[in-house]
């Protein structure tokens, strides 16, 4: 990932976090939204022809793994 991919991301990913704050609603509940947006974005990459619905749903679930793994402590220069 380069440096542009990596600040669209954390800005993203910050925009995320105050809409999550902004709701109301509790940050366990916040992370499950994330999680049926996630599917949802797979799902809508298969059927835009960017695999097939089960390789769209691997690199989901590859990426959010990622997501986790880096983007915690990148996150913590945020706040």
């Amino acid at each position: 990932m380069n440096s542009d991919q990596s600040r669209h991301l954390g800005n993203l990913a910050l925009r995320l976090i105050q809409v999550c704050i902004e709701s109301g609603v509790r940050w366990d509940d916040a992370v499950i939204a994330c999680g049926v947006a996630s599917k949802a974005l797979a799902m809508h990459a298969s059927r835009s022809g960017e695999g097939t619905k089960a390789e769209c749903m691997a690199r989901m679930h590859g990426q959010l793994t990622n997501g986790i793994e880096q983007t915690a402590s990148v996150m913590h220069a945020w706040f």
